[in-house]
Order: structure tokens, then sequence, then C-alpha cells
């Protein structure tokens, strides 16, 4: 599947931390209806050289799962699941090639 990359300015800097807000997703089609199978917000923080996970989401079944759900909040057990996931899945990403070729639309 084509992954999609996203800016989320409205999210930048959602953890209380200066960062900058993406979203991150494979989608299927079905019925008709794009599905994400998953979608991942991530904060990345430039000058840390470092990122993580903000939220998860897929379609199928329906599951969305957010680290920060409030200002000065958040889940850490969620949070190390999460950015334990993500890991695999850039590892995976790598991998598979992707960000080889970009398109910018």
């Amino acid at each position: 599947m084509d992954l999609v990359f996203e800016k989320l300015p409205h999210l930048n800097g959602a953890s209380g931390q200066t960062s900058n807000a993406f979203s991150m997703a494979h989608y299927f089609e079905q019925n008709g209806d794009l599905c994400q199978d998953p979608e991942m917000v991530v904060l990345v923080y430039p000058e840390l050289a470092m990122a993580e996970a903000y939220s998860f989401q897929q379609a199928i079944p329906p599951v969305y799962q957010e680290v920060y759900p409030e200002p000065g909040r958040y889940r850490p057990k969620l949070k190390t699941e999460l950015n334990r996931f993500l890991r695999q899945w850039l590892q995976n990403l790598i991998d598979q090639s992707h960000g080889k070729n970009w398109i910018d639309n």
C-alpha cells in the first residue's frame, strides 16, 4: 500500500513541548471508502532529533487511541506501547523501501 504523509500544523506542540505533527497512514479501499490501516500521528522534536507517537487509529476494527488526551496529561503505558509499534512500523517502512520516491501534491 502507498504511504501517505501529511503535515498537521494544528497539532504542533500538542505534547506541551515544541514539536511538529505529521500523519502517516496506509489506506485500503472497502466498498468505495478509504480506510486507514493504520494511521499514526507522530510528533517530531527537531531540536532533540526525536519523534514519538501522539495517536493511533485503524478503520477495521475501529480503534482510536491518543497519548495526550488533554493539555498537561498523558497516558504513559499507551505512550510506551505506541512508540514500540511506531519503531517497528518505521523499520518495516524502511525495509519496504518507502520514502525512496516522494510525490508532492
